[in-house]
């Protein structure tokens, strides 16, 4: 994950599933934690106050 601060996928998340199994949002109680942002494969999460975080991914195993 691009940033390392704020919360990760912590047990009692609720995830909210996709026509094709995409995990599309993820809830703690009744209160959404963050969407997920989907191209050709998981791209990105944009949490609940709007703040965004991409993941950075090589292709080319160079870093």
């Amino acid at each position: 994950m691009w940033q390392a601060a704020g919360p990760q996928r912590t047990c009692g998340a609720l995830p909210s599933w996709g026509l094709v199994t995409r995990e599309i949002a993820v809830y703690h109680s009744y209160n959404l934690d963050h969407w997920n942002v989907w191209g050709a494969d998981n791209v990105g999460k944009i949490n609940a106050n709007g703040d965004k975080f991409f993941y950075i991914k090589d292709h080319l195993f160079k870093l």
